[in-house]
């Protein structure tokens, strides 16, 4: 369901930033959503494998994953910063990805933490 919602996200944000800055470079906007695809793959695959063995590391997993987000956030702005031209578009093609990012990751956590409940 989360894959979908990006893809469409993704899809329809192209489209509206075609339209809204014809002349600028979209080379680049195919891998910001595959990189918060990439993420929440990892995030509900260590979710899945946590719960099932340790369901009080989930704590430190949540911390974690936030922590790393973060750092990837910082990272891929500062290379996107050397490389992309227009970068102002850039920057908010990535903050409006990341905070839809945030909602469906609260959404996941939400139904992982529902399935735990139920197993107890």
């Amino acid at each position: 369901m989360s894959a979908l919602a990006l893809i469409a996200l993704g899809w329809t944000g192209w489209a509206i930033l075609k339209k809204m800055y014809p002349q600028a470079d979209f080379a680049w906007y195919p891998y910001i959503p595959l990189a918060f695809f990439a993420m929440a793959a990892i995030l509900i695959l260590a979710l899945l494998k946590t719960y099932k063995k340790d369901g009080k590391k989930l704590v430190n997993l949540y911390m974690a994953s936030k922590l790393l987000k973060l750092i990837f956030a910082m990272v891929y702005i500062l290379v996107g910063y050397f490389i992309i031209q227009d970068f102002k578009v850039f920057v908010f093609v990535f903050a409006a990805f990341y905070s839809v990012y945030i909602l469906l990751e609260m959404f996941i956590i939400y139904c992982v933490e529902k399935e735990i409940k139920k197993i107890i």
